[in-house]
Formats: C-alpha cells, structure tokens, sequence
C-alpha cells in the first residue's frame, strides 16, 4: 500500500516525466534520418567440390578431416570477410573514392569495412552480410559488391596457386627433361662403340643356349653312365663266359625276342618228334637243322647289339667331351658380352629412372592441368541483397514502446527517489505512522478560513481539541511548531475563533516574544501587551488592561507588548506562570501561540505549563528530522503532546485528500462525544 500510495501521490511527476520523454522521444524519432539496411547471404562450405579425383594444388577450402578442422576454416573465412583486402576490393570495384561520404576521409577503406556486419547462422555454413545507409539502392549494391568481391577472390586466390604451382612443376621438368636427353644419347654412343646390340637380347640367348647346353651335357653324361654299366656287364660276362641275354638291352630287343621265341618252338618240337622218331629221321634232322640255323641268327643279332652298345659308349663318350667344351665356350661368350653390356646398363638404368621421374612430372602436370580446368569455387552468394523497402531505423512503433516503457519507468523510478531524497512530512499516514502523532486536522492550502474546506477543518480541530480536555480541565492549549513559518500563528487565531463561536470564553495569547504575528491577524497593535508585563515585574494587577477584544464575540487576545531582550528569562519567570494561571480561572480556553521548538527554549517552557499542545506542521516542506526534533522536546519538557495540524496541504492531490478526508470526517461517535462534553460546562455555552 505504501508503493501505491507513493506512486498516486507523485502520479503528477510520473505524468510529467512520461509525457516529457515519450514526446522527445518521439519527436526525435520523426526528425531522425532512415537508415536502411540491405542484407545478403553467403554459403561457404569447408572442402571444396572435386568434378575428378586429381591432386589438388588450388588451396581452395580445407583439406583436413574432421568438425576441427572445419570449424577453423570457417572462422577463419569470417575473418577474411572483414580483412582490408576485401573491402577494398570492392571499395574500388563500385569506384566510391570520390563519393562524397568518404571523400575527404584519411581512410575511406577502412571506414568502408567498418559499416559491414557479419552474422553467421549458428551450426551452419551460412553467413549473412549487413550494411545500414541512407540510400536504400546505394546500400544493396555495397553490399552486394562485398559479397562478390569475397567470392571473386577466394577463387582468384586459387587461380593463382594453381598457377603457382605449374610454373613450379615447369621449372622442376627443364633439368630433368635436359638430363634424361643427355642420359639416352650417352647410352646409345656407348652401344655404338662397344658393338652392343640389345643386350638384354643377346644376353637372354646366351643364357637358354647354356641351359640347353647343360641339359644336353646331362644327358649325355646319364646316358654314358648307363652305357658304361652295361659295358661293364658285357667285360663281366665275357670273362665268366655268360650270356648276353642277361643284359637288358639284349633281353629287350625285339629281333632278338623273337628269333628266341622260334628257338623255343622249333626246340618244342624237336622234343615232341624225338618222342615219336629217331634222332636220324628226316623230321629230327630237318627241325635240328632249322633250330642251328636260328642259334647262329641269334649269336649274330647278340653280337650286333652288343657292337652297338660299344659303338653307343664310345660315341657318348665323346659327345659328352663336347658339350662340356662347348659349356665352357658359351659361359666365356656370355661373360664377355655381359662386360661390354654392363656400362650400356648403368647408363640405361639411369635413363630409365630419369624417364621415371619426368613422366612422374608429366603426369602431375596433367592433373594440375586437369585441376585448373575442373577448379570449383567452395564459396557462393546465396542470395544477393534486394533493395530494402522499409528502413530499418527509426522503428517508430519499437520506439514508441520503448519510449513508453521508459516513460513510465523513469516516471515511477523519479517519484521513489524523491521519495527517498525527500525527508519532509507529505502525509497524515506519515505523522501517524513514522512521527508517531495522532493526526487532530488537516488545513488545506491558499485558503481563507471562511471558506468551507477550512472551516470544516478548522471545527475538527475544535473538536479535536474539546475531546483532549478531559470534561474541562484541560483548558490551556500550546500551539507551536518545530520551524519558523509553518503556520503555527493562523492556526492558533483560527482555533481561538472556532472556540469562541462554540460560545466559550477564549484567550489568544501571543507568547512568540521573538517574531510576533498576531497583531497583524487581528490588526491590533503590538503594545502594550505581555512582553510589557512581563519585564515590568508586576503581571497580575495589569494584565486585565492589556487585553483586546477579538474579531468573535467571546474572544480576547493579549498581544506580544514590546520585544524583550531576554524571551526566554521572561516566559520562565513566575510572573508568567501566575499569568497562565489567572488566565485559566477566567477563560474557558487559553491558547497560546510560541515560537518555534527547536533551537529555542520558549515553547518547551510554556509546554510545561500548558495542558494541550498541538505541533503545526507544514505539510511537504517540514524535515521529518526537525520534527522528531522538535517532537523530542516537547516530551523532555513534560507536557501533553496531544496531535499534530498539518498546515498547508493541497487538497486537490489525491493523496492528500485521502488523509484529509479522514479528519475532514470525524466518526459520529467523536462528534457525539465532543457535544456531551460542551454541554456539561454550562460557562461555555
């Protein structure tokens, strides 16, 4: 509640402070310049298309793996976004050295790269670029120039290091090239001098002549030893006087088989005829003369195998004499040809490897070749930027929100600091709650005290002040204040009236012996009055002379007399007491007017012979500290602090006509209670 209340107090203030900014704001906002901002778009990807799978010298995107690698290239394209070379690219692409906005500049480049925004789109390869200008056309072709120009050079820098590259594999070739011409002259002079026809050639039939030799000399020598095995049966069986038939080579033959078949049949039968005839028949005689006939046949065919066998060895021997021969022959051929042909291979080896490496070159040259021509930018503008239609500044309905907002913040945060900065009274909740009075009336301000607002204060004070009484015997009443010029003098001379038209006797003392005002209110003069009194010593016989009638029937006032020097020596003297007291016995009321409390001892003293005080506060111009002050020694001087009057107040803030209507309208029960207390002192009627 106290927020609320402090904000409707000070709603004036937030009002003011809202209507203040949100019209300078606003109008600021109209008088502000468009500015329009136009916007394109790049993709960029992190490796590079390949059309074929050829080396790539271009150095166009990364050619590591992984999210690393990738996300360093990126930012590292970011960065070359907004390097120096790119906007002067496209500073000198759209020719703006003579625009008159970088005209005159010591760096038109650089403020040029300065009013480009990059903004990538978070976990993509899009990158937006943004530029803000007065000129709607003007600021979409800078833009777009500076997507282009980074396009354009991102491939240009991979033109430029495949052509790097070329020139180098160029002028790697020339010396190898060179070298492998010298190496096949070389190698060629020498087959020339050496008589050394291909020699891989002559040497491949060198080497299948000396296998076929070395197989042939196998042979031959297995076969002689074979032969001479049986050569040596052959000396065996002749010693022992054998047969030949158990040579294998005889047994095999195939004459000699079968002339010993017939041998065995025409025996066959010779046996069988032997059983039926004589030895001289003519049958004996004739198969016996068949069967020697075949004997010799197979002594002649034996002795021809075994001729053929010698005849066999002996050529074997020979033969195999000269395949050794020939063995040596071709191995001294092929060691010679192998001597003339081993310079002729160095050189040809060196050529080789020297034909290797430049086709190596060749075939690397081809792929760059191949590269340059298939080379594909890994950078694109997605979309250029479009000719903006609305500015992007001023938002004017965005500022009108702001503007509100801050209207109104600022508004309520103002009315909490004054509120906080500001320690005088603003409220009778303030007096009740922090100051610790009982509020008796509210007087509103710039008020004639016949009006009705003050009137009806004025009676609740009345009122107020009847009920403090106590059936009457609290009849002497102290009106004071914390400060000078809070009101203190009008509020006592407008109770002391409103006493005396309820029909009492009432006495208006001016006791303030400092700053006098109650003359003037009344338009009496000042002297004589108390002050003369007092400092003639002799009160109670002279100050029934020194009263004056009021402007109320039923009103007297005692004026302040002649300023004293010594205020405070009089108002504590007893003549001053005794005065009090005779004042009582003949009124029904004395009020007393008195200077301020604090920093004086005037009220405090008439404090302690007063029955009522009332503390006037001025509202909203009273320190709250005085007041505690002032509070303070009230009390210490032993009187009845009964309320607090809350002068000056301006009814028409809502605030304070809440507090005011609360003592404007006493209860009925207070009102009644008032009334019984006037009617049973029959002197105030």
């Amino acid at each position: 509640m106290d927020s609320w209340r402090v904000l409707w107090s000070g709603r004036t203030t937030v009002l003011t402070t809202f209507v203040v900014i949100v019209t300078v704001g606003m109008v600021g906002t109209f008088l502000q310049a468009k500015i329009y901002r136009a916007t394109a778009t790049l993709e960029i990807h992190a490796r590079a298309q390949k059309v074929a799978p050829v080396a790539d010298v271009s150095q166009i995107g990364t050619t590591e793996m992984g999210w690393s690698a990738e996300d360093r290239y990126f930012k590292t394209q970011l960065e070359v976004l907004k390097s120096r070379d790119v906007a002067e690219r496209a500073f000198d692409q759209l020719g703006l050295k003579d625009h008159p906005r970088f005209k005159g500049i010591e760096d038109p480049v650089g403020l040029f790269g300065k009013l480009l925004e990059i903004e990538p789109v978070a976990d993509t390869g899009i990158v937006r670029l943004a530029m803000d200008g007065p000129d709607r056309e003007e600021t979409a072709a800078w833009v777009n120039a500076v997507a282009d120009a980074y396009v354009q050079r991102n491939m240009d820098q991979a033109v430029q290091a495949t052509r790097a590259a070329v020139d180098a594999l160029l002028q790697e070739m020339e010396p190898w090239k060179k070298r492998l011409a010298d190496t096949e002259a070389k190698k060629f002079a020498y087959a020339r001098d050496q008589k050394v026809f291909v020699p891989e050639v002559e040497r491949k039939s060198y080497d299948e002549r000396l296998s076929q030799l070395e197989k042939d000399a196998t042979t031959t020598q297995l076969h002689r030893l074979q032969l001479e095995a049986v050569f040596q049966k052959i000396k065996e069986i002749e010693k022992a006087g054998g047969t030949y038939q158990v040579i294998p080579q005889v047994a095999e033959d195939q004459v000699l088989r079968d002339l010993n078949k017939q041998r065995i049949d025409l025996e066959t039968e010779l046996k069988k005829l032997l059983v039926t005839f004589k030895a001289g028949h003519f049958k004996v005689k004739e198969i016996s003369s068949e069967l020697d006939k075949l004997k010799q046949k197979i002594d002649s065919e034996t002795e021809r195998i075994i001729s053929a066998i010698r005849t066999d060895y002996s050529l074997t021997q020979e033969r195999e004499k000269d395949l050794r021969a020939a063995i040596e022959a071709t191995k001294n051929e092929a060691l010679s040809v192998s001597e003339k042909a081993s310079g002729y291979t160095m050189l040809e080896t060196e050529a080789a490897e020297s034909k290797r490496i430049y086709d190596l070159m060749t075939g690397r040259m081809k792929e760059v070749d191949l590269n340059a021509a298939l080379i594909r930018n890994n950078v694109a503008v997605l979309d250029h930027a479009i000719v903006p239609r609305h500015p992007e500044r001023p938002k004017k309905l965005v500022n009108l929100l702001l503007l509100i907002v801050l209207g109104l913040g600022a508004g309520v945060g103002l009315v909490f600091f004054l509120e906080y900065v500001d320690a005088t009274v603003r409220s009778a909740d303030m007096v009740e709650r922090e100051l610790g009075l009982r509020m008796l009336a509210i007087v509103p301000k710039n008020l004639p005290e016949s009006a009705e607002a003050a009137n009806e204060a004025f009676q609740s004070l009345r009122l107020a002040v009847q009920i403090e009484s106590q059936e009457g015997d609290r009849r002497v009443v102290l009106v004071t204040s914390s400060a000078p010029d809070e009101g203190k003098s009008t509020i006592a001379a407008a109770l002391a009236r409103n006493l005396a038209r309820g029909g009492d006797r009432v006495c208006l003392v001016d006791a303030d012996l400092r700053r006098p005002s109650l003359h003037t209110a009344f338009s009496l003069p000042s002297s004589p009055g108390l002050g003369n009194a007092l400092a003639s010593g002799d009160v109670m016989p002279a100050w029934k002379g020194l009263l004056r009638a009021g402007d109320v029937d039923g009103l007297s006032v005692l004026t302040c007399g002649s300023l004293p020097p010594n205020p405070p020596e009089l108002i504590a003297s007893d003549g001053f007491i005794s005065l009090v007291k005779a004042l009582k016995s003949e009124f029904d009321w004395v009020v007393i007017d008195s200077p301020p409390v604090v920093g004086l001892v005037d009220a405090v003293h008439i404090a302690s012979l007063a029955d009522v005080t009332l503390l006037v506060i001025r509202h909203a111009s009273t320190d709250r500290d005085l007041v505690r002050s002032g509070i303070a020694g009230l009390r210490r001087a032993g009187g009845h602090l009964a309320g607090a009057v809350l002068n000056d107040v301006d009814i028409t803030r809502g605030d304070a006509r809440s507090s005011y209507g609360a003592v404007y309208y006493p209860s009925r029960v207070t009102e009644e209670k008032a009334r019984s207390s006037a009617l049973r002192r029959p002197a105030a009627l």
